[in-house]
């Protein structure tokens, strides 16, 4: 048998040759994902039942989380996402009170449930966001969930969530394994 040897790769700035996959860009994916369940998250706000929409907001919440651990290789736990969610959640006490506000207009009949389900999607769409980009910076970082320091993520927290809102319409992107491969997935989920 004739030993083969590989021929020599040569990297450039031009994109790859045909049948060569482009490199794998972790951050854009990231991304990705966060304006993936900020979308979702916005639509979770507009289920007119008070309380069923916190509770499905909170899975968004806690997917998001797991799929960024993934793909950050770190290890997810529920209670070490949940913690993450009311830590910086507890960091920004008026728009809690707010969102508790929005929720609550959903049990008056027709206009209030049209305000409370309008508000919701709106603000439960940039705390997804603003969560999201809390959490690639600290994973990209080098964190985990385990040496999370709300205290200071606070900060940030807020100032992606008022960046959000100051967005009237986000910017659309492809789906993750879209973007990094150039190849359509269908069967995936949030």
């Amino acid at each position: 048998m004739s030993e083969q040897t590989a021929a020599p790769v040569v990297e450039s700035a031009e994109e790859p040759a045909a049948g060569v996959e482009a490199p794998w860009d972790q951050h854009r994916v990231a991304i990705s994902l966060v304006r993936r369940h900020s979308a979702a998250a916005a639509g979770v706000g507009l289920i007119p039942v008070a309380g069923v929409d916190f509770a499905a907001l909170t899975g968004v919440m806690l997917n998001l989380i797991n799929r960024l651990s993934q793909l950050y290789d770190v290890k997810f736990t529920r209670q070490a996402g949940l913690n993450v969610v009311v830590s910086l959640l507890s960091g920004v006490l008026p728009f809690t009170f707010a969102w508790a506000t929005f929720g609550a207009l959903k049990v008056i009949p027709f206009l209030g449930q049209i305000a409370g389900s309008t508000a919701m999607s709106v603000n439960s769409a940039a705390v997804v966001y603003a969560l999201g980009m809390v959490m690639v910076r600290h994973f990209e970082k080098g964190g985990t969930l385990i040496d999370f320091d709300a205290p200071q993520a606070k900060a940030y927290f807020k100032e992606k969530l008022e960046e959000h809102r100051r967005q009237p319409v986000p910017e659309s992107a492809g789906t993750a394994p879209e973007a990094a491969t150039g190849k359509h997935t269908t069967t995936e989920a949030l």
